[in-house]
């Protein structure tokens, strides 16, 4: 079965459901257009379609392994994360001081979903990063914000647990 992210319903909830609208509206995000926000969505299906739903299978016959003390991931991982940050999907909803683009969380969280839904187990490693980098905003000192945060945000570093 092939996979394909629901953007129209996404699009849907966005507006409807999360009163994204009103977001808009409310001139917190004045670069946030429509147009944008469409144009994410879509390439958030696009990845998502293309990307991380073929990793799906793979994931669940081949997991990653332990070899040596070196953490082997699922075979498509390591270069489906690549794209994922030079995408910049990584640092959607993250500060722009610390190397994010500063865009509605809300957009984060269809990002999430979509993810999650394509591949749960790719997925899981990257909101590992964003509760992460989410706890060094809320709750670091400025010197630990300085030496994590770009660098996570980057998709230079990840999070783990």
């Amino acid at each position: 079965m092939t996979f394909s992210t629901p953007t129209r319903d996404m699009r849907f909830a966005l507006e409807q459901m999360a009163g994204f609208e009103n977001l808009s509206r409310s001139g917190a995000f004045p670069e946030v257009s429509d147009d944008l926000v469409d144009a994410i969505l879509a390439e958030i299906g696009k990845f998502c379609d293309n990307v991380v739903a073929p990793l799906n299978e793979t994931s669940d016959r081949q997991g990653a392994v332990l070899e040596n003390g070196v953490v082997r991931v699922t075979p498509g991982f390591k270069e489906a994360y690549a794209q994922y940050v030079e995408a910049g999907w990584n640092a959607l909803s993250f500060p722009e001081e610390w190397g994010g683009q500063g865009l509605p969380t809300t957009l984060a969280v269809a990002l999430t979903d979509a993810l999650n839904a394509a591949c749960m187990s790719f997925a899981i490693g990257t909101t590992l990063t964003t509760g992460a980098v989410k706890a060094i905003l809320h709750a670091a000192t400025p010197d630990q914000k300085q030496k994590y945060l770009a660098k996570m945000i980057s998709g230079e570093w990840t999070g783990t647990m």
